[in-house]
């Protein structure tokens, strides 16, 4: 995606809606988004309500940018 955070590369560790929504509004103007959540558990929002297809819609809205990739961390 081209803007003007093109090449800016962001980490986002953060959870409940502040922090991703801040890095999803980055990704929006070109940054490449790297999310990092919780192992075991991944980010709280993901539980909320309303659900669609068995997805939050809070968190596919507050994470619509990230990079999706499950690392074993040992």
């Amino acid at each position: 995606m081209s803007g003007p955070l093109s090449g800016l590369k962001v980490l986002d560790i953060a959870t409940v809606y502040a922090a991703p929504f801040a890095a999803a509004l980055l990704g929006d103007y070109g940054a490449e988004v790297i999310k990092v959540e919780i192992p075991g558990r991944g980010d709280p929002v993901r539980g909320f309500q309303p659900m669609k297809l068995d997805e939050s819609i809070p968190w596919a809205t507050v994470s619509r940018r990230g990079i999706r990739k499950r690392l074993r961390l040992t």
